[in-house]
């Protein structure tokens, strides 16, 4: 079983840059770094895309 792992850990194993992430989620860079910060205030559908954009199934993040 995979353990739990941030957003951000995971964005950068995945090779992705924030900047990437924030472009193909239709937000600012600024609103990459509150969700990382607390986390709890991402939409479902964003974390969703995050989540398929990293290849990492969203319940290890």
């Amino acid at each position: 079983m995979q353990e739990r792992i941030s957003i951000e850990e995971a964005i950068r194993e995945a090779g992705l840059k924030k900047k990437y992430v924030a472009n193909k989620l239709g937000v600012s860079d600024t609103y990459i770094n509150e969700y990382l910060k607390k986390p709890g205030s991402i939409s479902v559908k964003n974390a969703s895309i995050i989540c398929k954009l990293i290849n990492v199934n969203y319940i290890y993040v």
